[in-house]
């Protein structure tokens, strides 16, 4: 797949995977995010009925250390590492950075 985002110019890669429960999707972003070159590592999980159950980010941004995010879904309930989101009736989560 090629694509093009419309902010910022980027390269990745991906691959698309079977797993026991489901399927995974892994993959890297080259970028610049506000004028800073960026890589975006990430990995989202989902059963096997395509539900998304776990999203990982890293973001390593200039010379900043890296950081991490781990979203993940229990029992109807979007989780932000280990805090309850409150958000209700969202049934995915949007990389902006990929449009995978």
């Amino acid at each position: 797949m090629i694509w093009t985002r419309s902010e910022a110019a980027s390269t990745e890669r991906f691959l698309l995977s079977a797993t026991t429960r489901g399927y995974r999707l892994a993959g890297t972003v080259a970028l610049v995010l506000e004028g800073r070159p960026a890589l975006v590592d990430y990995a989202v999980t989902t059963d096997g009925a395509w539900r998304t159950v776990r999203a990982d980010v890293r973001l390593a941004l200039g010379a900043e250390p890296p950081r991490r995010l781990r979203l993940e879904q229990r029992a109807d309930e979007w989780w932000r590492d280990a805090e309850p989101l409150g958000i209700d009736g969202c049934p995915d989560v949007d990389l902006v950075v990929t449009p995978a």
